[in-house]
């Protein structure tokens, strides 16, 4: 099975009750990791509209933390971290990037 790592629900996407459309959102910190899948590291970009503390960490498919990337206060604007996979296995993985004012939760995939 795979744990819940979010601590607030992810509304990218969602359905209107009332007409049944599903729309995706565009993601607040428009973060992406690329290249995804990766073989042995992928950079994470992503861009704060505000100052704010910002904390990345990344999970396994259990939801078990394997590493913190980022805990810390970041300027507004675009930001990058490198995440070096090269001692885990290959899998799922995710990344969940938290400020005081939203939560994302993002998957990335390691390949051998």
């Amino acid at each position: 099975g795979i744990a819940l790592i979010s601590e607030i629900p992810n509304k990218e996407t969602f359905t209107d009750r009332e007409s049944g459309n599903s729309s995706n959102k565009e993601s607040y910190f428009s973060a992406q990791n690329y290249p995804n899948p990766f073989n042995p590291s992928t950079t994470i970009t992503y861009i704060l509209p505000q100052s704010t503390f910002v904390s990345i960490n990344v999970y396994d498919r259990l939801g078990r933390q394997v590493v913190s990337l980022v805990d810390q206060n970041q300027d507004a604007g675009e930001h990058s971290v490198e995440f070096n996979a090269s001692e885990f296995p290959i899998g799922i993985y995710f990344y969940r990037i938290k400020t005081p004012e939203k939560t994302e939760v993002k998957k990335m995939l390691l390949t051998k």
